[in-house]
């Protein structure tokens, strides 16, 4: 979770946050759809003389595959918890 996160859960109101994480968060509620200018990838960096060495493949073709399902495993966690959420929404009642 991220300062932002706990922020927006302490009172801030609204703020961008990103859905990965805070889809996860049973009190937080998405205002709007995602907005696609604000995701992000990971990078692995390394110096250009590094790249192809056998330890720097070896890490490289360990951590992307692994940051990919649990990228998969929290979206789809998200996602359950989205519809959990959709499924408990009660409409305001009208007013006279």
């Amino acid at each position: 979770m991220t300062n932002l996160n706990i922020a927006v859960k302490a009172g801030l109101r609204i703020a961008p946050v990103g859905c990965l994480l805070a889809d996860l968060e049973p009190d937080l509620i998405q205002c709007t759809p995602p907005i696609p200018e604000l995701r992000y990838s990971a990078w692995v960096v390394t110096r250009p003389e590094l790249k192809d060495t056998p330890r720097m493949r070896a890490f490289i073709d360990f951590i992307v595959p692994h940051f990919a399902a649990l990228r998969r495993g929290l979206e789809a966690k998200g996602e359950a918890m989205k519809a959990e959420k959709a499924a408990a929404v009660v409409a305001f009642p009208k007013t006279a």
